[in-house]
């Protein structure tokens, strides 16, 4: 009868405890957050965003770097987090011992875009005399036969849709982006 009560007691102990913390096993956008408060995971948020740098891979192996410093990202904690511990049934915390849990959800960050604009027009693979037009490889008549020019793989980038590839990134808090 002791074992019952005790067995009792802890499970109605989970049930408090996870009143306000997410169940074992639990990961968000592939980070393990087990057992943790909605203030845990927002401290652990502001502090990825904190230090958060975003780096493109050029095609041609360069990479530049963005920080978030430096466009003035900010974490805006919304209520997803709450509305996912308050959606988890408290009463079968049990089951998190041996299901996992994996939640995609988006981080919800703000940035100056003015500053961004500027700090994307300093990087080198932006500037005109460091883009190459590509060009598909021809044939072409030299001495006395016909010759294959090879290709030339280019380097020039197209503003408007780096630009939003640039911000959707950051929006999804990418840390790469080629």
């Amino acid at each position: 009868i002791s074992f019952l009560g005790l067995l009792g007691g802890g499970y109605l102990g989970g049930v408090y405890y996870f009143e306000d913390h997410l169940f074992f096993q639990t990961t968000i956008n592939g980070m393990d957050f087990s057992s943790k408060s909605v203030g845990d995971v927002e401290e652990y948020m502001h502090s990825q965003v904190r230090d958060y740098t975003l780096t493109i891979e050029e095609s041609d192996g360069e990479t530049q770097q963005v920080s978030g410093s430096s466009i003035a990202l900010e974490y805006v904690p919304g209520d997803e987090l709450k509305k996912l511990v308050e959606g988890q049934n408290k009463f079968l915390w049990v089951k998190s011992l041996w299901k996992k849990t994996e939640i995609e959800a988006p981080i919800g960050v703000t940035y100056n875009e003015e500053a961004l604009a500027g700090e994307l027009d300093k990087l080198p693979c932006l500037q005109k005399e460091n883009q190459v037009k590509s060009v598909n490889a021809h044939p072409e008549f030299k001495d006395t036969e016909f010759v294959i020019i090879p290709e030339v793989v280019g380097t020039r980038i197209d503003r408007e849709v780096f630009d939003e590839a640039v911000s959707a990134a950051i929006s999804g808090f990418s840390d790469t982006l080629k």
